[in-house]
Parts: C-alpha cells; sequence; structure tokens
C-alpha cells in the first residue's frame, strides 16, 4: 500500500517506479482510454476506504 499515494487519488505515483516514461505513457493512455481511467479510479477509491476502515477506528470511520 506505500507503493499508492491515496491522498491523490492516482495511480500515477505507482506507475513512476517503473520510471518517468511508463509514467508518462499511463497518463496519456488514461487521457484516452476511459475504461483504464475509471479502472484505476475505482482501485484506488477501493484502496483508500479500506485503509480508513484498516487504520480508523473500523466502528466509527466515515467514508466518502
Amino acid at each position: 500500500h506505500k507503493c499508492f499515494d491515496w491522498k491523490s487519488r492516482n495511480t500515477f505515483y505507482f506507475f513512476a517506479f517503473f520510471g518517468p516514461d511508463f509514467k508518462d505513457e499511463m497518463e496519456e493512455y488514461s487521457k484516452t482510454n476511459d475504461k483504464f481511467r475509471q479502472g484505476m479510479q475505482d482501485f484506488i477509491l477501493i484502496g483508500a476506504e479500506r485503509n480508513t476502515l484498516a487504520h480508523k477506528n473500523f466502528a466509527t470511520a466515515k467514508t466518502n
């Protein structure tokens, strides 16, 4: 989970681990592929919600 920037709500931080060219390619690809972009957004949303539940009081955690 440390490979993602959950607060910025995007996956480009992760893609940067594979080099700046790959990160740039993925940014461009996400601009032209709606399904890919939606998949990234969904992944980040689920991961962020999981982090909220796991690292805060599960019973009282408020999610977005």
